[in-house]
């Protein structure tokens, strides 16, 4: 009694087919006086016939899953268990090897549970999985979690008190495990190659080391703990608060940051360690309100704020010299920090307006040699060079700090309203490439471009939105605070009006129910780019947010 089961078999197969196309140009740009046509080739590029060729791939995903579940009553005491396996045997359309080699997993858990009178709560998980990234032994990893709960508000002494309807208090422990953490394939194996080589009638043997494999490497494992306090008012509003930590102090690294080029093997072949630190912290806040007004009307509302700050507690990042702004560049900041120039906006606006006013600042370059119109970056160290030593860290990593949304409606005899909006806060990086540097693939201009900098321009104090564009790499296209985007941004995500005919309509053409629907997606975005070309969440050469508007009835027989 109180025990079933149930199991999943699939097997997914895909091929992939492309035909594709390539023909190239020749490129010429205007030189001399340009009142006049004149052109001079640039590059090896010829125009050459259209030709043809096509690819071909073939993967797969044969996965397998069982499930016992048992659920019993005892009184006040109510107990349930679960145990689980689950098996992928994975292929990628890579043909290379060794990737073309399936990718397998098995996992395997348990959990139980156990409240009493529905006031104190306990779960329990063991998870026991593994992945053949890895070495026999180090194979298999057990990952145990737990977590409590007291319901206050089914306790005797809260009955009078009818305002709480609910009063919740959560705790949890556990960790988790991770395979994909950005090693080669079968990283603890030594990858060394033979084969015949030579020039000018000389042949010869050739061994060559590719990987060198770390038979001690393991997955990563994350110890999170959460806190959290559920709350209810009147039945109608509830009110949820999570606060969470993540720490991993066995993070996959480069073991070649701290080991000197001059010990004769390339850094390349070194392998991976997990001698690396990350930790993850933030809070969770929702809120949801609904309330019967009368038998006609009855309106809702919610909403919910995430805040999350991740920080690379240790990388085997070394250490820079001490004529460097920023001595670390990747250990205490967020993944995917960025680093680059700070314009000097106090000087013409931060541009360099006359070679005169470059020759007389005594500055030099690690990089090309700056031309009028280009931005003019700031020397921190004051050693009288502009290099990387005078970067700095700009914007906040890869991921947002903030997420939030709310919704709202009604319900109206026969009419219905609902509206969701999503954001993002607290999230700038910095742009380059295509579109926003004039000289990525021959010139890409985007809006801003078209109030570059010129000398007539400034002199005439008009607005300015770019530096001075040129078809080679400048000085200027490097990553700067000039090209930092704040990419925060508030969006209308959904939009729904509904009517239902009633029932005496409906029944005329023997249906249960008719609904007419208008709705829309993304129908508005409030943002801080600097340009329209593209939305915050995208580039010039992404795919945009569709907006999409959709009418509608929905009949049930």
């Amino acid at each position: 009694k109180g025990l079933s089961a149930s199991g999943v078999f699939a097997y997914q197969t895909n091929t992939i087919n492309g035909l594709f196309t390539t023909k190239d140009y020749e490129r010429y740009v205007r030189i001399g006086d340009l009142d006049q046509l004149n052109f001079k080739k640039t590059g090896t590029q010829n125009n050459t016939t259209l030709s043809y060729n096509r690819s071909s791939g073939l993967y797969y995903y044969l996965t397998g899953k069982g499930i016992v579940n048992y659920k019993r009553d005892f009184g006040l005491n109510h107990v349930s268990a679960m145990a689980f396996g689950f098996y992928q045997n994975l292929n990628t359309a890579d043909g290379g090897s060794p990737y073309c080699l399936p990718y397998k997993r098995l996992h395997t858990g348990v959990e139980a549970t156990y409240d009493y009178d529905q006031k104190y709560l306990l779960k329990a998980d063991m998870g026991y999985s593994g992945s053949e990234q890895y070495n026999n032994g180090r194979r298999f990893i057990t990952t145990p979690a737990i977590s409590a709960g007291w319901v206050i508000s089914h306790e005797s002494f809260m009955s009078d008190v009818n305002w709480l309807s609910n009063l919740k208090l959560r705790a949890s422990y556990g960790k988790t495990a991770n395979d994909n953490c950005g090693l080669g394939r079968y990283a603890y194996l030594d990858n060394i190659t033979y084969g015949r080589g030579g020039t000018l009638g000389y042949l010869r043997y050739i061994v060559r080391e590719d990987q060198t494999g770390n038979p001690y490497v393991q997955p990563e494992v994350s110890k999170k703990q959460n806190y959290g306090i559920d709350l209810g008012f009147f039945n109608d509003l509830s009110v949820s608060v999570d606060v969470f930590k993540e720490k991993m102090d066995n993070m996959v690294i480069n073991a070649s940051a701290t080991i000197p080029t001059q010990q004769g093997i390339p850094l390349g072949n070194y392998p991976a360690t997990n001698n690396g630190s990350f930790k993850n912290e933030g809070y969770d806040v929702t809120a949801n309100y609904t309330k019967a007004i009368n038998k006609d009307l009855t309106v809702f509302a919610g909403g919910f704020v995430s805040y999350q700050k991740n920080t690379v507690v240790k990388s085997g990042e070394a250490l820079k010299s001490s004529d460097y702004a920023y001595q670390k560049w990747v250990d205490g900041y967020s993944a995917g920090q960025s680093f680059g120039y700070l314009v000097d906006w106090a000087d013409h606006g931060g541009y360099w307006i006359s070679q005169d006013q470059i020759k007389s600042s005594g500055l030099t370059y690690a990089s090309v040699i700056p031309r009028v119109g280009d931005l003019k970056f700031k020397d921190l160290n004051n050693d009288g060079s502009i290099d990387q030593k005078d970067q700095v860290p700009l914007g906040t990593g890869m991921i947002p700090r903030y997420y939030y949304g709310f919704s709202g409606g009604f319900n109206y005899k026969s009419f219905d309203f609902s509206v969701l909006f999503q954001g993002v806060g607290k999230y700038s990086t910095v742009e380059g490439g295509m579109g926003v540097y004039s000289s990525s693939l021959d010139g890409v201009f985007g809006s801003l471009h078209r109030n570059a900098w010129t000398a007539e321009r400034y002199a005439n104090g008009e607005k300015i939105t770019a530096p001075a564009l040129g078809i080679k790499s400048s000085v200027s296209e490097q990553g700067s605070d000039y090209y930092l985007n704040d990419r925060s941004y508030l969006r209308l995500k959904n939009l729904e009006i509904g009517y239902t005919l009633p029932k005496s309509v409906s029944k005329v053409i023997s249906a249960d129910k008719v609904r007419f629907i208008f709705s829309a997606q993304n129908l508005f975005t409030w943002d801080h780019m600097k340009s329209n070309d593209y939305g915050p969440e995208g580039s010039y050469n992404s795919i945009p947010v569709y907006k999409v508007i959709n009418l509608g009835v929905n009949l049930q027989f």
